[in-house]
């Protein structure tokens, strides 16, 4: 199931992203704080490159991507192997569009 959410497109379809809902997965690694085991944070992006774009976006326009605000992985992580533990992290943007009348 964890393959299925990664592979999700990001932007679904046309309609959702003239509605402005974008939501995908990330495979995030667990960092260990104390005795605690959180989710790396996230860090926003300027553009995913070819080694940090999520499988949600592997098909999306890149002119998408470079006008949104975009959430992903810190570069400067280590790459996950088939034993790091990891959790998905859903990431959901709602854009709005402010309209000001005079």
């Amino acid at each position: 199931e964890a393959d299925k959410l990664l592979k999700k497109k990001a932007v679904a379809s046309i309609e959702d992203l003239f509605h402005g809902r974008i939501t995908y997965y990330l495979k995030t690694p667990v960092i260990v704080d104390g005795s605690k085991e959180l989710p790396q944070p996230l860090v926003f992006v300027s553009e995913f490159n070819r080694q940090t774009r999520p499988l949600a976006w592997k098909q999306a326009d890149l002119k998408i991507q470079a006008t949104l605000p975009l959430l992903g992985i810190d570069e400067t992580t280590e790459e996950l192997t088939d034993d790091s533990r990891y959790v998905l992290v859903r990431v959901s943007l709602t854009l709005r569009q402010n309209f000001t009348t005079q």
